[in-house]
């Protein structure tokens, strides 16, 4: 797996070119345009139309068809949907691609993520214990590559959360006291989010917004450390903001972590869980 702040590894769909994407626990579905899928079997009639949408300002219409995803070293999917761009959005969408990472796609694989879907992704059609759960970490090799992994955990669990990606978190700032949100634990969100409420506009700073003067965006000053936790008071992960990996502060939904989990030590997404809702396990490393 290529890494830095965006994932990267290379499918090929239908027996189409291999590309590479962006896997992002972010989001649920395999996203792509017509010319990234192979005809080595007729696409057949569609199982569903859609729009959806990315952070970044990306918004598209989708036709989904049921095909076979390969992953390389003799690791194909079964049948599984994949969402492929309509005609009249589907430049737009590769430029939106192209930017994160030079991805041709994007590999949603979070259980639990708000879209765009259909339920059921690439990575839970695999044969057999292949299906339980997806490995990542993106620290190999000071963060410029990665490892995924299909299967049950390869590591030893050291503590784990209720969803995956979305999840409650407890927050705290410069060592204070933590408080609880809602969170996406997102491999795609790059430097991620923080709610005004928890950061203080003390800790922030406003750069100028070049498509809106107006509305200029804040974020996250350096020296500023966030560390995240269970609900019950477990450490996940802590950091010191700097100048490369501010989080932009919003005023209201869901925080996003970004890469910034990933990187520091190894994840498993568990897709066993009885709800469907899966589980985010933070591993020994």
């Amino acid at each position: 797996m290529r890494s830095t702040t965006e994932p990267i590894v290379y499918i090929t769909i239908n027996g189409g070119p291999s590309i590479p994407v962006l896997v992002d626990t972010g989001s649920s579905g395999l996203v792509v345009t017509r010319a990234s899928v192979g005809d080595a079997v007729p696409l057949g009639s569609p199982t569903r139309t859609g729009t959806g949408g990315y952070s970044g300002g990306l918004s598209y219409a989708y036709t989904t068809y049921t095909t076979t995803v390969d992953f390389g070293n003799g690791i194909v999917s079964g049948p599984t949907g994949v969402n492929i761009v309509d005609a009249a959005d589907a430049k737009k969408a590769l430029a939106f691609f192209n930017q994160l990472g030079g991805a041709s796609g994007v590999l949603g694989i979070g259980a639990n993520a708000a879209g765009p879907g259909p339920q059921g992704l690439p990575t839970t059609a695999l044969p057999g214990d292949l299906s339980q759960g997806v490995f990542l970490y993106q620290g190999l090799l000071l963060g410029l590559a990665g490892v995924m992994v299909f299967g049950p955990n390869p590591l030893p669990t050291r503590t784990s959360v209720a969803g995956a990606p979305d999840a409650y978190l407890n927050v705290a700032i410069n060592n204070g006291s933590p408080t609880t949100v809602p969170a996406i634990i997102d491999s795609g969100g790059v430097y991620g989010t923080i709610l005004q409420s928890q950061v203080g506009l003390s800790n922030t700073h406003q750069v100028a917004n070049p498509t809106d003067p107006s509305k200029p965006y804040t974020y996250v000053n350096s020296g500023v450390r966030i560390s995240v936790y269970t609900t019950d008071g477990v450490l996940l992960y802590s950091y010191t903001v700097n100048s490369l990996n501010s989080p932009l502060v919003i005023t209201s939904g869901l925080i996003n972590t970004g890469y910034i989990p990933y990187q520091i030590g190894p994840v498993y997404l568990d897709y066993t869980t009885p709800d469907g809702m899966g589980s985010t396990h933070f591993d020994y490393a």
